[in-house]
């Protein structure tokens, strides 16, 4: 489906809910008028783009934090073990 039309799906129908209102058979036109007449006209289930936006910006995966490596490296001539390093950080450990 185009994004213009799933665009324009969210924003007059964007507080429907299917389960409530169903959409009429397409062959009963009276009731596809009125189906037609409430979802343009009186604007029963319109959700402003602002709106719509928002929800999409929500709903994005936030973006992968940061991951802060931590450089531990003995000063040269010393005797420091691994262990105490390790406990020092849970970060990746570079020698």
């Amino acid at each position: 489906m185009c994004v213009c039309v799933q665009v324009s799906r969210k924003v007059w129908l964007g507080n429907w809910n299917p389960s409530k209102d169903r959409e009429p058979d397409k062959k009963d036109e009276q009731a596809f008028k009125e189906f037609l007449c409430t979802k343009y006209e009186r604007r029963q289930w319109y959700k402003s783009l602002a709106e719509v936006r928002r929800e999409e910006e929500s709903n994005k995966a936030p973006p992968p934090s940061a991951k802060s490596e931590v450089k531990i490296q003995p000063p040269p001539g010393s005797r420091v073990s691994i262990g105490i390093l390790a406990s020092q950080s849970t970060s990746k450990l570079y020698m």
